[in-house]
This record gives C-alpha cells, sequence and structure tokens, in this order.
C-alpha cells in the first residue's frame, strides 16, 4: 500500500533512469521550470515533455510552483491534473488547514482566467500557442495597469526565439505561411519595444487594444491559411 513520487523531477538525483529503477506512481515536476515556462520556451517544452512521459507511462503527475493563473491555464491545457503553488495557498500551520479545504474552490481561480480559452490545440498538442495567448493577454493586462509585463518580449531576438516562434516552426507547412504572419507577429513584439509612459496611462491603454486588434489579425490570418474551424 505504501506509494512513492519522485519530487524535484527534472533536477539533482530526479533522473528518468529513477522510473526505471524505483516503482513510484507521481512525478512531481520541479517548480525551477515551471516557474518561468511562461517566459522560456525550454522551462516550457521541459514540462510539456515530463508531463507527456508520466501520461505515456500510466503516472501521476504533479506540476510545482503555480504561482499566476497563466499556470494553471496553460498546465491545463498540457493536460496535467494536479497543481501545488502559491497560487492557491502558502505554507499554513496545520490547524487552519481545514477551514482553507473547506472554502477552497477551483472555479475561482479558473473564473479569473481573462485569456482565451481557444488556443488552437487542435493543431498541434504542445500548447506553445496557448503560451502565446495568455502572454498576449498578460501584455495587455500590464498595460492596463494590471500585473507585470511578460519577460522576453522587449528583447531584439525575442520574436525569434519566443513561443509563438516555436509553433510556427513546427508547421510541416512553414515556408507557405502568408507573410503577414511574420509581420504581425514581430509588430506584437514591435508595439512592446515602442511603448513609452507609465502603465495605465491613456496612451498605454490605446496600445493595450491595438495590441488585442493586432494578435486578433494574426490569429484570423493563420485561421484561414490552416483552414481550421476552430482556429479564432
Amino acid at each position: 500500500g505504501l506509494r512513492i513520487a519522485l519530487d524535484d523531477f527534472g533536477t539533482g538525483n530526479a533522473s528518468l533512469s529513477y522510473l526505471q529503477k524505483l516503482p513510484a506512481q507521481t512525478i512531481k515536476i520541479d517548480q525551477s521550470f515551471v516557474l518561468d515556462m511562461l517566459n522560456d520556451p525550454r522551462d516550457f517544452a521541459i514540462v510539456a515533455g515530463v508531463v507527456k512521459t508520466a501520461r505515456m507511462l500510466g503516472l501521476e503527475v504533479i506540476a510545482e510552483g503555480v504561482e499566476t493563473v497563466g499556470h494553471l491555464q496553460l498546465l491545463e491545457a498540457l493536460d496535467c491534473p494536479a497543481l501545488q503553488g502559491y497560487l492557491f495557498a502558502k505554507p499554513m500551520p496545520a490547524e487552519a488547514v481545514p477551514a482553507w479545504v473547506k472554502a477552497f474552490n477551483i472555479i475561482n481561480y479558473i473564473g479569473n482566467s481573462a485569456a482565451p480559452r481557444n488556443h488552437l490545440m487542435g493543431i498541434t498538442d504542445t500548447g506553445l500557442l496557448g503560451a502565446h495567448q495568455i502572454r498576449v493577454q498578460e501584455s495587455i493586462q500590464y498595460l492596463q495597469g494590471k500585473g507585470c509585463l511578460p519577460e522576453r518580449i522587449l528583447g531584439r531576438d525575442d520574436a525569434e526565439h519566443c513561443h509563438l516562434a516555436l509553433w510556427l516552426n513546427q508547421l510541416p507547412d512553414r515556408a507557405a505561411l502568408p507573410v503577414d504572419v511574420d509581420q504581425l507577429h514581430h509588430r506584437l513584439h514591435q508595439l512592446l519595444r515602442d511603448h513609452v509612459g507609465p502603465p495605465g496611462s491613456p496612451q498605454a491603454r490605446q496600445l493595450a487594444q491595438e495590441l488585442l486588434e493586432t494578435n486578433a489579425q494574426l490569429m484570423d490570418v493563420l485561421h484561414r491559411f490552416l483552414g481550421n474551424p476552430h482556429v479564432r
């Protein structure tokens, strides 16, 4: 009846070889990968790979380090069923746990989600485009005076290495994409690089609207090119 979980999987001694040697039932993905999965496509790829590997091996998987609704959304898109992190609760004394459990409702977190729910997952199951959509929404919220700007957006080469770039590069007909796709993609990054003025200002709110419209145009071009009725 004893169950085994591999903690901090992906770091230190918690390696793939343990899946061969130990009768483990659960993998806990180390928070060092989860925390930055919305900013670094490499961390995202590691998390996605571990989740898929766990499913193929019939193992439970738990993601550590879930601190934002964006993390929750993306892990949900990857079909990661169990999450752990400060989004839900910080460490608390034992006597406080029963009241927290009684008051907990996952709808309180999903309901606060402002990012689009349809992430073109019918085209690829990597979730990279879902990460792009969440990053766009977080950028819009930042311009509106809420939250922080995602990392790896303002650099000159970030458009070549972001989640959307990796998703586009995985398309089998990448070379046949309309030129509008790359133009609109680079414009998203350029709009934020050119931004002046504090978040929440009229100029920033106008830019947020332009960012939203530019991303909608990009999704529309992809929709028409890929001919997928689920693309929005």
